[in-house]
């Protein structure tokens, strides 16, 4: 049985060149049929202390040109995790929009949570979009305090005794539009004055 050939190796040289077959056709004892020594890959020689071109330095894997803390050669970095940051931005962009509405107080909150967990990651190196969490945490907080600033607005509003006074006038005026256009005259005229 013969052995499967390596396909990384070079042609075989011709007859008659060093190295070849000699002209009688059977290699010496100890070569290889490609005239290679069995055995024989040894490293290059090094010159001051460094290693040369053929040699591996600790660890198995050759380090030229590679910056420091950087990946090797073929390797890749992880991608950043950005969806949190991104996420935060978007909610807390919503969460001022629709601020006047009691939705956005719920999605202030969301912004806020996850504009945390994103600078979370910007200080673990594992994103690189800490700013903009940030920017989603300030404003989800906006947002959460125009819905508390709405909210507490519509609360005054109901507890004031002029709205009593139009929803009794309203419910009294019936279906006669002449009256219930008084009595919005007079809600106004007590609100404002």
């Amino acid at each position: 049985m013969t052995a499967p050939e390596d396909p990384f190796r070079s042609p075989p040289p011709s007859e008659g060149q060093p190295g070849g077959t000699p002209p009688g056709g059977a290699p010496p004892p100890g070569t290889h049929p490609y005239g290679d020594q069995v055995g024989s890959q040894q490293p290059g020689p090094s010159y001051g202390g460094q290693q040369s071109y053929g040699t591996q330095p600790y660890g198995g894997q050759q380090q030229y040109g590679q910056p420091y803390g950087g990946p090797a050669f073929g390797e890749h970095r992880p991608a950043p995790k950005n969806g949190l940051g991104v996420a935060a931005l978007v909610l807390g962009i919503l969460a001022l929009l629709t601020g006047l509405f009691f939705v956005g107080g719920v999605l202030g909150i969301a912004a806020v949570v996850l504009g945390v967990m994103g600078r979370g990651r910007a200080k673990r190196g594992e994103a690189t979009n800490g700013g903009m969490a940030l920017a989603g945490i300030v404003l989800g907080v906006l947002g959460i305090l125009l819905t508390a600033l709405a909210a507490f607005g519509v609360a005054s509003l109901l507890s004031n005794e002029e709205f009593g006074n139009l929803a009794e006038c309203l419910q009294d005026a019936g279906n006669d539009r002449a009256l219930q256009q008084e009595c919005e005259n007079e809600f106004t005229e007590g609100v404002s004055g």
